[in-house]
């Protein structure tokens, strides 16, 4: 069966990357996860958990990080 042009398809190993992304974007400790992913290394599970753009600029403006910037340079 074609999916057709630019579709992705479901694999085991993409439902743990999902899982591990959200569940560390909901705060869920990289220990538990790997726990739960049943890895040996916590270098395994940062393969998969992947942290965006958005996760990175949250982390930023909750620390205040973006404010002393701005007071810096305007």
């Amino acid at each position: 069966m074609d999916a057709g042009a630019g579709a992705h398809r479901f694999t085991a190993h993409l439902l743990r990357h999902t899982y591990a992304t959200l569940a560390y974007r909901d705060g869920v400790q990289l220990e538990v996860i790997g726990a739960l992913l049943t890895h040996r290394s916590p270098s395994s599970t940062l393969i998969y958990a992947h942290p965006t753009a958005e996760d990175l600029r949250a982390v930023l403006a909750e620390r205040g990080v973006l404010e002393r910037v701005a007071d810096l340079i305007g």
